[in-house]
């Protein structure tokens, strides 16, 4: 199986495993993929999947031999693109776990992953948390303490940071405005 796919309890597993090639993306992984992620998103016990690989490398992209041989239409579907995951639209977070390499097409599918998870917070604490994160270069602790809590508080004044947890308490997805 291109693809394996396990629960554990809230939380699916979905393991590329063609080590013999990479976990290059062939037709069948793809097709394999978006089954697993249909069910994934079907699925109200699930709540996050970690995507991982086995073998020594996380994915080494497109397999080159599928394309050679007239079939890279086949290495992605209509509704992913790419390994049925790059334009995937999705509701759950899908955390990439990368061991080993990530080339090429690989590397599209780890960023998407990281992508769904950072879109999943509130907009602007995301936003608060980057500014904080990239004076980490250049600011000493102090500074970065200080720079940390400016960004709370100016979170704090946001219908976001409200809205958090309201939706905790009533048990729902929250609804993040940007405001």
């Amino acid at each position: 199986m291109e693809v394996e796919y396990e629960k554990q309890g809230r939380i699916a597993i979905l393991t590329l495993n063609r080590p013999e090639a990479r976990n290059a993306v062939n037709g069948a992984l793809a097709r394999r993929m978006e089954e697993i992620l249909d069910d994934y998103e079907a699925d109200p016990e699930l709540w996050v999947a970690i995507l991982t690989a086995n073998g020594s490398a996380f994915c080494a992209g497109a397999d080159l031999k599928e394309i050679a041989a007239g079939r890279g239409p086949e290495l992605g579907t209509i509704r992913g693109g790419f390994s049925g995951i790059v334009m995937r639209e999705r509701t759950k977070p899908l955390i990439a776990a990368i061991a080993g390499s990530a080339l090429a097409g690989g590397t599209e599918i780890a960023l998407r992953a990281l992508a769904a998870r950072v879109m999943a917070a509130a907009p602007i604490a995301v936003q608060q948390s980057r500014g904080v994160a990239v004076r980490a270069f250049t600011d000493d602790d102090p500074t970065l303490w200080r720079a940390g809590a400016k960004a709370f508080l100016e979170n704090a004044k946001t219908q976001d940071f409200q809205e958090g947890p309201r939706a905790f308490i009533e048990k729902r997805a929250p609804r993040w405005t940007g405001r």
